[in-house]
């Protein structure tokens, strides 16, 4: 086909040449088109043969200057488009949008920096403050020699009097019951004050136990391995002032 094959009414794009364009499947029976009111933009598209093809941009989650990028590129390849004659929104209606949208980017970058700046300027006085705020404990606890009462006067606060703890005291009620499955058994026994880590010895009766530690929760359920022999258990507290005795052992049938 031709470019003069082309009903009038289609404008040829500029700087295409006519065998570039893609065949068109024009109804050229001598039927006339129809005459109803025209709807802008639809001349051309009316007429082409569908293959089934549909628009698909995809823009959700695309960052910011991707979209603005990609927004470009399509205003730019809609530009005297002989295919899209009248397109909606106009050409016009398109750049503002493109425009103003482009505006608020520069604006937030703008406000990005500021930020940053601001925000640096801030730490520099944080630390400012934070070094003056040092020297003035250090003229404080001189100048009140370090007297607790005198020193509360000044509103910097006063650490706490710190008191030596005492050996800690093995662990009480020490309970060790069979649990739901074979060869489990259940642990638990009572809090010691100052305690961070409590030591749980066990093992089958008359041979070297092992050791385990355990922190957080005052129960345990541990998995044996040697079943239908006595096994048994003791357990102490450790803590900053040292390890506590043993609890006196416990003594259980594992099955």
């Amino acid at each position: 086909m031709n470019s003069s094959d082309l009903p009038d009414f289609v404008a040829r794009p500029q700087g295409i040449e006519a065998h570039s364009l893609p065949l068109l499947a024009w109804s050229m029976s001598g039927t006339r088109l129809p005459t109803g009111p025209s709807r802008s933009g639809l001349s051309i598209s009316s007429v082409l043969q569908s293959d089934g093809a549909k628009v698909a941009m995809k823009l959700f989650g695309r960052p910011d200057v991707d979209l603005l990028s990609f927004a470009r590129i399509h205003f730019l390849a809609m530009a005297d488009n002989g295919y899209f004659l009248e397109p909606m929104p106009s050409q016009e209606t398109f750049a503002t949008v493109l425009g103003d949208f482009e505006g608020s980017l520069m604006a937030v970058d703008a406000l990005r920096t500021a930020l940053k700046e601001a925000l640096a300027h801030k730490d520099a006085l944080r630390a400012l403050l934070e070094q003056t705020l040092d020297q003035r404990s250090c003229y404080v606890q001189a100048a009140s020699n370090g007297n607790r009462a005198v020193m509360m006067t000044s509103a910097l606060g006063v650490q706490r009097k710190r008191h030596k703890v005492g050996p800690l005291d093995p662990p009480l009620g020490l309970r060790v019951i069979p649990g739901p499955s074979e060869g489990e058994v259940i642990l638990t026994w009572g809090k010691v004050n100052h305690a961070t880590v409590y030591l749980l010895k066990y093992g089958p009766e008359g041979e070297v136990p092992e050791v385990m530690g355990l922190n957080g929760r005052r129960k345990r359920i541990l998995k044996l391995p040697v079943l239908d022999v006595p096994y048994v258990f003791s357990i102490a507290a450790s803590g900053s002032s040292g390890v506590s005795s043993y609890s006196p052992p416990v003594r259980l049938m594992v099955r």
